[in-house]
């Protein structure tokens, strides 16, 4: 059975990396890494928004369709 990693906070998740074993079970090691980067109180996930929000502002600026 594959754990659910969503259901992990951010703290757990990277305990759980310091864990486990990457040459072991690299797909689970991989998926986990998905996790740590989708968690929503991650900085790669913050500084993600944060991008996101800076192209759209960007696009409504200097992007208009006529």
């Amino acid at each position: 059975m594959e754990p659910d990693f969503s259901k992990y906070n951010l703290e757990e998740l990277q305990e759980i990396k310091e864990a486990l074993d990457k040459d072991k079970y690299p797909e689970k090691y991989s998926r986990l890494l998905d996790a740590i980067a989708k968690h929503p109180s991650s900085p790669i996930q913050a500084k993600t928004q944060e991008s996101d929000y800076a192209l759209r502002s960007l696009f409504k600026e200097y992007c208009v369709f006529r």
